[in-house]
């Protein structure tokens, strides 16, 4: 399955600005072929510290509007973040596991922060 974070503010591969991550929970196989389904550039796709595409806001509703799973807000952060975690599981020699790690439990502990 394939799944989109929220739009944060971070330097990008456009540039500074917004951008949100695809990402899938079983293979870089099918994160890249989907990013070649939507027709995105496939040199976005960075293997560290988990496979992903950097999306712009146009990119990121187009892969919505596909099928990718939206989890942008706080109700809907713990199922990428489990995505992440499945990953991490399938494939434990293709990811930096300790910043993939770091990573997850920062994003965890800044959900259970705010409520």
């Amino acid at each position: 399955m394939i799944f989109v974070d929220g739009m944060t503010h971070r330097l990008t591969i456009w540039g500074d600005g917004v951008s949100a991550h695809l990402v899938s929970d079983t293979s870089v196989a099918e994160l890249k072929e989907f990013a070649g389904y939507i027709r995105m550039p496939l040199y976005w796709f960075q293997p560290l510290p988990v496979p992903h595409f950097e999306l712009s806001p146009m990119w990121r509703r187009r892969a919505i509007k596909v099928g990718a799973v939206d989890c942008a807000g706080e109700d809907r952060r713990e199922r990428y973040l489990e995505a992440l975690r499945r990953f991490l599981e399938l494939h434990p020699g293709l990811v930096n596991e300790p910043v993939a790690h770091l990573l997850v439990a920062r994003a965890r502990r800044t959900a259970r922060a705010r409520g």
